[in-house]
């Protein structure tokens, strides 16, 4: 299976619903080299999600580093 195959098959599974801005969402962080590899010199977006990490990373509600993400959004800029 060749990279945009394996995209399109994780992006597919992991979809965001029509009401929604966002291409998909909820995709582990451990993708995010694949989906940059492939969606290079493309106008897109990654958006980082995770939880706070008690005395360690206490993030804001609408913020989350990356180094501290376990998933990630793809939205169209």
């Amino acid at each position: 299976m060749n990279l945009k195959e394996q995209i399109l098959k994780i992006t597919k599974h992991f979809k965001s619903s029509k009401k929604e801005v966002s291409i998909c969402k909820g995709v582990p962080i451990s993708l995010l080299p694949m989906f940059k590899k492939y969606l290079k010199n493309k106008k897109v977006r990654y958006k980082y999600r995770g939880p706070s990490i008690p005395t360690i990373y206490d993030r804001p509600v609408s913020f989350c580093h990356k180094k501290y993400a376990t998933s990630f959004a793809v939205y169209k800029r």
